[in-house]
């Protein structure tokens, strides 16, 4: 089985041919959560869901300040 990195390339859905590291965290958290999420990518998602959820309030900040310009 492969070993998922941050710089593994989404191979499905959306973000189809996007790294990892530059798909929104709320998607990957919605994925995640999903019932049917299987594999090594919800194992490197469980694995990594603090800094994971650490990129999602990030990425509202950054929002968040833009809408405010």
């Amino acid at each position: 089985m492969p070993q998922i990195t941050e710089n593994s390339i989404l191979t499905f859905g959306i973000y189809k041919g996007i790294p990892l590291k530059d798909v929104p965290a709320a998607w990957l958290i919605s994925w995640h959560s999903n019932e049917f999420s299987r594999g090594p990518l919800r194992n490197y998602i469980s694995e990594n869901m603090n800094s994971i959820k650490a990129k999602v309030d990030n990425e509202i900040i950054y929002v968040s300040d833009k809408l405010k310009k």
